[in-house]
């Protein structure tokens, strides 16, 4: 009987399963899903639920905590940026005057000002910075008990999936970025 021993062994070395542990993390957070055995989901679970509130104080440690299990730097920043996306999306809303389908991001950038402990509560603050003719900014201030803990700007740019190429700002879209 295996009473209280947790995890799975799926009659491999430690070694390997680790190394098929961290790359199924990897793959299921850069593709959303995967197929696999189910014993394997089920075990996966753990492991992925782990990496995705480990990486919620979005600094430094997070960071390290995430590189563990997720083996590419690409995937482990577009767990951070998620955050980023969820407010900029609560910030603009249901309004059909400002459609997010027809929005490009095209850059990031994201400064740590402070550690942010488990269980803390972030605020997400998002304004508009500079509209210009085809693109246009936000800045981000993420706050936890008062106290600034990052700081983060992002371009979006106007675009035409069906012409595929960029276009200008809308005047709609100007009045409601400068309000």
């Amino acid at each position: 009987m295996r009473h209280r021993i947790a995890g799975r062994k799926f009659g491999r070395s430690a070694a390997h399963r680790q190394s098929m542990t961290r790359n199924q993390v990897t793959s299921l957070l850069r593709y959303g899903r995967i197929t696999t055995t189910e014993a394997k989901a089920k075990e996966l679970r753990r492991w992925v639920e782990r990496v995705i509130t480990s990486a919620k104080p979005d600094d430094l440690n997070a960071r390290r905590k995430v590189a563990l299990y997720v083996n590419d730097r690409e995937v482990s920043n577009k767990l951070f940026s998620t955050y980023l996306e969820q407010a900029r999306l609560a910030w603009f809303g249901e309004d059909e005057e400002m459609p997010l389908r027809d929005v490009i991001l095209a850059r990031t950038e994201i400064d740590f000002r402070a550690q942010v402990g488990v269980g803390e509560v972030v605020d997400i603050g998002v304004r508009p910075v500079r509209v210009g003719t085809k693109s246009f900014e936000l800045e981000y201030e993420l706050q936890s008990e008062g106290r600034v803990v990052a700081e983060a700007k992002s371009v979006l740019v106007g675009y035409d999936y069906a012409r595929g190429e960029s276009i200008p700002v809308p005047d709609r879209w100007k009045r409601r970025l400068s309000a």
